[in-house]
């Protein structure tokens, strides 16, 4: 005849069984804010969601934001539809320059960890950043 363990010991199994399963790491995602990982004059933020970017690029006090459309799939990001600001875009267009951001932008990305990426492949993006908000070093 079989002998069942006492209802302790079964219900100790079943919570570690839960706890490992718990415990599992999930992949970190690239959706959030990004700030650079090491301050320098002129330095890039991004915010990115499921399906668009923002480039914040900082330099000598003044700033600029891109916008764009994103894909992101496994370690890869491609950018494209590119846009300034209105004002700026009427500012180039009224001196004569061309300002052509019409190009798809393809870069990777991996994680140091869930709160640091470096991105690289292309110079609008590439650098390493850390999670907005986090203090990690």
């Amino acid at each position: 005849m079989l002998k069942l363990p006492p209802i302790k010991i079964l219900i100790a199994m079943t919570t570690l069984a839960v706890i490992f399963a718990g415990c599992r790491t999930a992949e970190p995602t690239i959706i959030g804010q990004w700030e650079p990982s090491a301050s320098s004059p002129a330095s890039r933020s991004l915010t990115i969601t499921s399906n668009s970017i923002e480039i914040e690029a900082k330099a000598m006090g003044q700033s600029i934001t891109l916008s764009g459309d994103l894909k992101a799939e496994k370690n890869r990001l491609t950018i494209s539809n590119l846009s300034l600001p209105p004002d700026i875009q009427q500012a180039a267009a009224s001196s004569g320059t061309n300002l052509d951001l019409t190009q798809t932008i393809n870069a990777t990305f991996s994680f140091k960890n869930p709160n640091e990426v470096v991105i690289s492949g292309s110079p609008l993006v590439e650098g390493a950043y850390k999670r907005k908000g986090t203090t990690e070093k």
